[in-house]
């Protein structure tokens, strides 16, 4: 089998490989993703982290490339003519490659794998991705109605981080030089402007936090910003171990005792981990006030929308600074941290056939031979 495998930023990267990894051995892999997807053999067809970008107005100056690199793309599809096309998050993107496919008369199939919240802002995007596309895959159970009713099917196969497994490896500690102090994670996000909005508040909080609590500073991310993250904590004359490899992102998460982070599918995972989480987000006024204006839900966090209520502390915009993120973040030292509430979400994002969802994603590929 011939697969075009798709994705568009870090977490998208994590997903497709896991999918990848319960694919056939004989598989042949072209298509996009980072070094997650060509640990299996991918050879992108150009740079991941060119399509990395979120925002109404951030997306402006990397129009012209993102175009062309779509053009790029359906043309090399068109050319190579896989059985399938599984796209994989990023919908801005790959809903714009898959039209342009339908337009040229790709005649294989198109299938997409955690699709955008309509539940939240934009339903009308689950009637084109049901014109575009074959099959979707779910990663919550509400979200198939929403797609089903257009026409497409829709199946809730579960959210691809209920099932990543990760023992605490015990040597963590001592690979890494941290001692026995509690540790605090800081995730500022996967993109440049992410980064540069939000870490220096991060770092800021956490100076703050160090004042009142003994803690040790852990900030996962990707290889290629480590040199951003290592330049912004130079300014801050701040201190804090940063981690590039996946591997040790996952047994941070099982030796944190708490986070704070941006907003988006990292806070699933640490919920997941049962690591207790500040959120912090701000982008420019503009992408902000559209989003308030077209959201159809009160919180930015998944599990908040879902609980509808804030089991979660998410402090966006204005209210995403130093002062706020430390003082939320010191409650998880000073007191016993309620994880019911998240803990009965969680279990609900698990397949119910009690499968991992990208196993799952993989079998019904692989049927399509």
């Amino acid at each position: 089998m011939k697969l075009f495998i798709s994705a568009a930023e870090p977490s998208g990267d994590i997903i497709a490989a896991e999918v990848m990894h319960h694919c056939a051995k004989d598989t042949h892999y072209i298509g996009i993703g980072g070094v997650e997807m060509q640990k299996y053999g991918l050879n992108s067809l150009f740079p991941m982290e060119e399509l990395s970008v979120m925002g109404f107005l951030e997306i402006i100056p990397r129009a012209f490339n993102i175009l062309k690199r779509i053009k790029e793309t359906v043309d090399y599809i068109i050319k190579e003519q896989p059985d399938v096309v599984l796209t994989i998050d990023a919908y801005s993107f790959h809903s714009r490659l898959a039209k342009r496919l339908r337009h040229l008369g790709y005649s294989g199939q198109l299938h997409h794998y955690v699709p955008p919240a309509v539940w939240a802002w934009k339903e009308g995007r689950a009637q084109s991705l049901a014109h575009l596309y074959d099959r979707v895959y779910c990663i919550f159970p509400f979200e198939p109605p929403y797609f089903s009713k257009h026409g497409i099917q829709a199946d809730f196969v579960g959210h691809p981080a209920a099932f990543r497994e990760s023992v605490a490896d015990s040597a963590f500690l001592d690979k890494h030089n941290l001692d026995s102090k509690p540790i605090l994670l800081l995730l500022p996000g996967s993109r440049i402007q992410e980064i540069n909005k939000l870490l220096p508040d991060f770092l800021k909080a956490a100076k703050i936090i160090q004042t009142q609590t003994p803690v040790q500073v852990i900030i996962p991310t990707l290889p290629h910003l480590e040199p951003l993250i290592d330049t912004i904590c130079s300014a801050e004359q701040f201190t804090a171990k940063i981690l590039t490899k996946t591997e040790d992102r996952f047994q941070s998460f099982k030796h944190a005792k708490a986070a704070i982070a941006a907003s988006g599918t990292v806070a699933m995972e640490l919920a997941l981990n049962q690591v207790p989480t500040v959120i912090g987000y701000k982008t420019s006024a503009i992408t902000y006030w559209l989003a308030k204006r077209f959201a159809k839900v009160n919180y930015a966090t998944v599990l908040n929308i879902i609980a509808d209520k804030e089991i979660i502390p998410e402090f966006l915009q204005d209210r995403c600074t130093a002062e706020n993120l430390a003082q939320a973040t010191l409650s998880f030292f000073n007191t016993q941290y309620q994880l019911q509430d998240i803990i009965k979400i969680t279990e609900q994002l698990k397949s119910p056939l009690g499968l991992k969802p990208q196993e799952i994603v993989a079998r019904e590929i692989l049927q399509i031979r």
